[in-house]
């Protein structure tokens, strides 16, 4: 018989004889501790193997919904005010872009900005961790704007060189907006 089959029915089973033992406690009102040893055993019995079951391969699918989303690999953000719905960045301050990349498994990264109306490559560069290595499993980085006028534009994220971009293989976009 197959283990999917197995165990299950082998739980059903253990939890009618539960039932059974614990209508026996009730109605010699708990004085029997032979009962009350029975029910424990087969209550401990059932937990295990449900516990088996739910966390080995047998029940394990790929498809299986799972509590919490995972985070994709080398998934990349820019910090920016969310509600303004873009990134904001002023030339006489000149404040770096600040990102981070989370669940770090290879270690090149590019960006590039691109003028929102004409769709021109406005500036590209690989993307460098703050310590210089992209070996944590978050990593932060900053993106220097440099010699970029006012105006709108769209930064894109890329999991790969600056020489492998292309106009459809970004990771991510990012509206943003230049000013003085």
């Amino acid at each position: 018989m197959k283990k999917e089959i197995l165990i299950p029915l082998l739980i059903f089973v253990l939890s009618v004889a539960f039932i059974i033992i614990s209508f026996m406690v009730f109605v010699t009102k708990g004085k029997r501790y032979y009962f009350i040893k029975q029910k424990l055993k087969l209550g401990g019995l059932i937990l295990t193997l449900s516990a088996i079951f739910n966390t080995n391969t047998i029940s394990a699918k790929s498809d299986m919904v799972k509590c919490y989303k995972k985070v994709a690999s080398n998934y990349m953000t820019l910090s920016y005010d969310y509600n303004k719905g873009y990134i904001e960045y002023s030339i006489s301050k000149a404040i770096p872009l600040k990102g981070s990349i989370q669940d770090v498994t290879i270690d090149e990264f590019s960006f590039r900005i691109v003028k929102k109306d004409t769709n021109e490559v406005i500036l590209f560069d690989n993307i460098v961790s703050s310590d210089g290595k992209m070996d944590k499993y978050t990593e932060q980085f900053e993106i220097v704007l440099k010699d970029i006028k006012e105006g709108e534009y769209t930064i894109q994220l890329f999991r790969f060189k600056k020489e492998n971009q292309t106009d459809s293989n970004y990771n991510r976009t990012y509206p943003l907006k230049v000013i003085k």
